[in-house]
């Protein structure tokens, strides 16, 4: 029942004139449009918040003056701009003014906000997004639910599949602890621009239709393997929904996709590093919008770019032929005192393909724990981004930059949880990725960073960053971790990525990614070359706009058909 409050004298408010109401929090502009014509809405505009009884009127549209948004005064529709404003009940009484200022029902505008959000995501209106998603959180909407749900728009309308939100999605999860309350709008603002941004006014894909795939779980798996190779997308849909349609969750599905991802190396290792996460991702959310969000990581397995059978893999194709993977299993993990790990190291970093390929599969042979193998893999890989030559970034004459190298320790980081996850013989194709994908891009190296610790207070590290300071931010860095401060680093590291440091929604996401997976792998190997990596990548002047080289490429193509300079293809 309206719950009527007496707010002033008609007789204060003339025909054709404003009146503003405060109660509390409320601040309510009453207009008086005819005799017994009257409308009341909230003062702030939905945009940002400027007093809309200072806009002009013209009949029943209300125009804020600040951005010239419009707004129907009768039911608070936004006739220009983006959110709707908030309607209140008026009526007279005896001469005075009353007014409903009772909250509505949190529950009743969840539907709407959630429409809402939708529209701003398909326009790209990253303001409208955020203010969304607050919204919901104090509807009592966790943001959990908000990341799957930002998965899932992703997932339904990203043309070759889903992006680097889907990670992302996963990323902030994690990340949500540290944000509580209407906090957590830091981190969703960033995952929400990104699963907006390259999807602006598409339309959803095609569903295919649910097929029952039968009650053998490992027989599905096998079609809908066939099918994904034939690159036939609808088949594969069909078996996936008609899946998830008979209830099989992650214990059955995560193995199918798990052997999508180690049959090739998919788009420069993107659909492996998605693949680690998407599951944890679906937990959490408890599978709401599970269908969105791995049929769009299925589409993107299928059109992803199978990169091993591109030419310049032709000798490790043809030395993988030759391995025998159940051998090397069987071998892996018979010396827990293995220490050929240096000279691993050397090969991956300094040798040539076939002597990295090589060194891989003797220690396997040897008995190298598997995870031991991994940690190395992983240090090379921080050691690559050590390395990189930074000059190479700004560098419009060719496509290689920071995020060719910044790919390699988030795989690495990958096939470590896909080897735990799913322990078997075709598995230790992806450390042989690995091992190939550190190797492959030593052409990149330049000068490796110098590291020399000296005590940096936080607020100088977050400085030495902000102002690309490489040398005062590895310092730091090296310093703190000398120091035990792994865990007063962690927050600040965060915080950065989250702080606009970088301009281009495709940046954060690799900051965010490679950030995260550092301080794990700092954790596991107890070095601290990944985060230090990882801090370099940040503090470094990186580039985030490629139109330039862009343009001098088509110009190369159309003028005589040059291909882009890659210099490791």
């Amino acid at each position: 029942m309206p719950q009527w409050t007496p707010a002033f004298s008609l007789d204060q408010l003339p025909v054709g004139g404003s009146r503003l109401f405060k109660r509390g929090r409320d601040q309510v502009a009453v207009f008086r449009l005819e005799e017994d014509e009257l409308y009341a809405i909230d003062n702030r505009c939905p945009h940002e918040g400027y007093p809309l009884i200072q806009g002009s009127q013209d009949g029943c549209t209300l125009t804020c003056c600040w951005h010239n948004y419009k707004f129907d005064l009768r039911d608070g529709a936004c006739i220009k701009g983006e959110e709707a404003v908030r309607t209140f009940p008026v009526q007279v009484r005896e001469g005075e003014v009353h007014l409903d200022l009772e909250a509505p029902d949190p529950a009743a505008a969840i539907p709407g906000l959630w429409e809402s959000l939708g529209e701003a995501m398909h326009e790209d209106r990253q303001g409208q997004a955020i203010r969304d998603a607050i919204r919901l959180i104090e509807a009592g909407v966790s943001p959990v639910a908000i990341c799957a749900w930002a998965a899932a728009y992703d997932g339904r309308h990203a043309e070759y599949g889903a992006t680097h939100a889907l990670a992302v999605a996963a990323d902030t999860i994690t990340l949500l602890p540290r944000y509580p309350g209407l906090r957590a709008a830091i981190p969703l603002g960033a995952l929400l621009e990104l699963a907006a941004e390259p999807n602006v006014r598409r339309t959803p894909r095609p569903k295919a239709e649910a097929v029952d795939p039968g009650a053998d779980p490992v027989a599905a798996g096998a079609r809908l393997r066939a099918c994904v190779e034939a690159e036939d997308a609808v088949g594969a849909e069909e078996i996936l929904r008609g899946a998830l349609a008979r209830g099989w969750r992650r214990a059955e599905l995560e193995p199918w996709f798990t052997t999508l991802c180690v049959d090739h190396f998919l788009s420069f290792g993107h659909r492996l590093i998605y693949q680690v996460k998407v599951f944890d991702l679906l937990d959490a959310a408890d599978w709401a919008h599970a269908e969105d969000i791995l049929c769009g990581h299925l589409f993107g397995i299928l059109s992803g770019t199978r990169e091993d059978v591109l030419p310049t893999w032709n000798a490790f194709r043809r030395d993988l032929d030759k391995t025998d993977l159940d051998a090397l299993w069987s071998a892996a993990d018979s010396d827990p005192d293995w220490s050929g790990g240096p000279a691993l190291m050397r090969a991956l970093l300094g040798g040539s393909a076939r002597e990295a390929f090589g060194a891989t599969t003797a220690a396997l042979t040897a008995g190298a724990p598997l995870l031991a193998v991994v940690d190395t893999l992983s240090l090379a890989a921080a050691e690559r981004m050590l390395r990189f030559d930074v000059a190479i970034d700004s560098d419009p004459s060719v496509q290689d930059n920071w995020l060719s190298v910044s790919h390699i320790q988030t795989f690495v980081h990958a096939v470590r949880h896909a080897l735990q996850r799913q322990p078997e013989a075709a598995t230790l194709r992806l450390v042989l990725y690995a091992a190939r994908f550190i190797n492959h891009h030593r052409v990149l190296d330049g000068d490796r960073a110098s590291l020399d610790a000296r005590p940096v207070p936080a607020a100088a590290l977050v400085d030495a960053v902000r102002h690309k300071d490489t040398d005062t931010a590895l310092a730091g860095t090296l310093a703190a971790w000398r120091d035990g401060g792994l865990d007063e680093l962690e927050p600040v590291l965060l915080d950065l990525m989250l702080s606009d440091l970088f301009a281009r929604p495709i940046v954060v996401a690799h900051a965010i990614k490679n950030s995260l997976v550092a301080l794990a792998e700092a954790r596991i190997t107890g070095d601290p070359r990944p985060l230090l990596a990882a801090v370099r990548l940040v503090a470094s002047p990186l580039q985030q706009r490629w139109t330039h080289r862009r343009s001098l490429e088509s110009i190369a193509f159309i003028q005589d058909g040059t291909v882009p300079k890659l210099l490791a293809p």
